[in-house]
């Protein structure tokens, strides 16, 4: 079921996408912490 969100009507992201928007989670894009890790 790989690619399939349990709640259809959110957005699916795969991982090349996130690092696409990110720059491949570079620094300068981070905007802090939360509870679960890095926020970009």
């Amino acid at each position: 079921m790989e690619g399939h969100s349990v709640y259809p009507e959110l957005p699916f992201f795969n991982l090349n996408d996130i690092r696409a928007a990110t720059n491949n989670f570079s620094p300068a894009n981070k905007l802090g912490r939360g509870g679960f890790g890095s926020v970009y």
